[in-house]
This record gives C-alpha cells, structure tokens and sequence, in this order.
C-alpha cells in the first residue's frame, strides 16, 4: 500500500477560471471526469493574497 507521502508526490491540482466573475474550479488533473471545488472569486483572492515567497516549498 501506497503511503501518504507517496500521494502527495503524485498530485496534479488543476485552478480554472469559471467565468469573468464566477471564481475559481479546483480539481485533481488526473481525474478528469472528478470532483471540483468551487471558489468564489473573492475568496481565491482572498487566498491567493495569504500566499507568500516559500509556500510551496
């Protein structure tokens, strides 16, 4: 069984616009026919802006 780490070593997020203000869809690229989380736009702002030099390190 894989573990935990190995998960993580193989994920692929996908961000697409879901329209001019509609926000944000957020999935697993390789699981093309998979769920989505839906952002708001002012919500990924929102997010985004809390990012800073380092975070995904």
């Amino acid at each position: 069984m894989a573990g935990a780490g190995d998960d993580f070593e193989r994920a692929c997020v996908e961000v697409r616009r879901a329209g001019a203000t509609a926000g944000v869809h957020v999935a697993d690229s390789k699981m093309v026919d998979g769920p989505q989380l839906a952002f708001r736009a002012e919500s990924w702002s929102a997010f985004v802006r809390t990012l800073g030099p380092g975070s995904f390190e």
